[in-house]
C-alpha cells in the first residue's frame, strides 16, 4: 500500500517514507495478532474449555477465555478499557482471531474483570 501526498515536488522521497511507515504499522499488527494468538490458547488452558466458542450463544454473553484475551490485550496495549473496545473495534483481525463477531461494551469486561477470582488471574499471568 502506497501513501503519497498530492503535490509533493519528492513524490520518491515521499513514498520511500510511507512504504517504511506501512511496514512498521504491519510489523505491528503482527505482533499484536501473534500476542493475541498466544493469549487465546492460553487463556483456554487455564479455563479448561478448549472448545468453547468466544460468543455464548443463547446466553448472551462471552466465553471466559475470550474476556482472559481482552483483558490481556488491554493490559498490552496499555489502555483504559473503553480505549482498549474502541482500538479493538478499529483491528477487526485481532477480534476475528479471538473468535468473536462483536466486542462487549468495556463496562462488560471492567465488571467481569472484577468477579474473577486473583488464584485464576495468577494462573493466566504465570
Amino acid at each position: 500500500m502506497l501513501f503519497c501526498s498530492v503535490g509533493s515536488l519528492d513524490g520518491n522521497a515521499t513514498i520511500t517514507l510511507s512504504l517504511e511507515k506501512a511496514k512498521r504499522q504491519i510489523t505491528l499488527i503482527s505482533e499484536l495478532c501473534l500476542f493475541t494468538r498466544n493469549s487465546v490458547v492460553k487463556a483456554k488452558v487455564i479455563v479448561g474449555n478448549l472448545e468453547e466458542p468466544a460468543i455464548l450463544y443463547g446466553v448472551g454473553g462471552f466465553a471466559e477465555w475470550a474476556m482472559f484475551t481482552l483483558q490481556a490485550l488491554r493490559i498490552e496495549l496499555r489502555k483504559s478499557y473503553r480505549q482498549t473496545i474502541d482500538i479493538l473495534s478499529e483491528m477487526p483481525g485481532i477480534f476475528e482471531e479471538i473468535g468473536l463477531t462483536r466486542l462487549p461494551r468495556f463496562s462488560v469486561l471492567r465488571d467481569w474483570f472484577e468477579t474473577i477470582t486473583m488464584s485464576t488471574y495468577r494462573a493466566f499471568l504465570g
